[in-house]
């Protein structure tokens, strides 16, 4: 019986030596992410300072030898909205055809999360 005690003590001792190295384990990774995270903190401050755009376009034009386009350089295109307006009339007809009650059209949506969730 002494040894039954002895080693389920052990084994409690054991469970909590492992306990406490995983717990200084994940103090040391928060440490090492809360380094990493400050870090990018003061990157992204830098980032910030570098891309000043009076600073960009001095750079483009004396070193890079860049200038703005001429008029005539300069190409106008015109961009169709009609591809939200197919979107949504190929939406409404499905949707309206099938969806003729609200309520029907709330319970099929939330059947239709439901179904996400399990």
């Amino acid at each position: 019986m002494l040894m039954v005690v002895f080693c389920m003590f052990f084994l409690i001792m054991y469970r909590y030596a492992m306990i406490t190295e995983l717990n200084y384990e994940i103090v040391e990774a928060e440490s090492d992410y809360n380094k990493i995270k400050d870090n990018n903190a003061r990157l992204m401050v830098e980032i910030e300072k570098e891309t000043d755009l009076r600073k960009i376009k001095e750079i483009a034009e004396e070193k890079l030898n860049m200038k703005k386009p001429d008029k005539f350089q300069t190409v106008y295109i015109s961009v169709p909205k009609n591809d939200f307006t197919v979107v949504a009339d190929a939406y409404k007809e499905t949707g309206d055809k099938e969806n003729t009650n609200i309520l029907t059209a709330l319970l099929e949506k939330a059947g239709k999360f439901a179904q996400l969730l399990y």
